[in-house]
């Protein structure tokens, strides 16, 4: 996904709204699927190709910003570490998958090299996502017909993910800060 956006617009949203809308019957299956599954590798590639053409730049304009420096460190170190295993897992990871292909480019790995990693992944994990929002549409198809409503289940995956993802980041994000707090005043 784009670095940049993914941060802020995650993919996973358009991969399940794909897939709750070919279950109402108003797209393709097939076609939400390729159309997902080319997007996934769109961005994966843009993410790339900014991480190699960037990513000195945003270092230095960003100097200041003492958790950029964190995030970003902590990144080089793994794809310093992991290197191909990183690509081709970080799909299967979560948010590592929205920024891996950035730490790729960034630590000049061969675009070649990173296609050929970054082939299978994509395929496996947005199909999965597209076929979870199939079965929440299936679902929702199911509860209209024998429930008499449940079109306010459309949006609950909206809604949970628009709450639960920034609520986890500022748990996390907390429970980082709680820890650098104890271990400094502890001595």
């Amino acid at each position: 996904m784009l670095v940049p956006v993914a941060i802020f617009v995650l993919g996973e949203f358009f991969f399940y709204a794909g897939g709750i809308l070919s279950a109402a019957g108003y797209l393709s299956i097939w076609v939400t699927l390729a159309v997902c599954i080319a997007g996934g590798y769109v961005g994966d590639i843009c993410s790339f190709y900014i991480g190699k053409r960037y990513a000195a730049r945003m270092e230095r304009a960003l100097e200041s910003w003492r958790i950029f420096h964190d995030v970003y460190d902590s990144g080089r170190e793994f794809m310093a570490e992991h290197g191909d295993r990183a690509v081709f897992l970080a799909r299967f990871l979560g948010p590592a998958a929205w920024v891996t292909p950035f730490f790729a480019g960034s630590s000049g790995m061969r675009f070649k090299r990173f296609l050929m990693l970054d082939l299978i992944p994509p395929l496996c994990t947005i199909s999965l996502h597209v076929g979870i929002g199939y079965g929440i549409g299936i679902g929702i198809s199911f509860l209209r017909v024998f429930g008499g409503g449940g079109d306010f289940l459309i949006f609950a995956p909206i809604v949970v993910f628009a709450f639960g993802v920034p609520a986890f980041l500022v748990y996390m994000r907390h429970r980082h800060l709680k820890k650098r707090f104890r271990k400094r005043y502890a001595r």
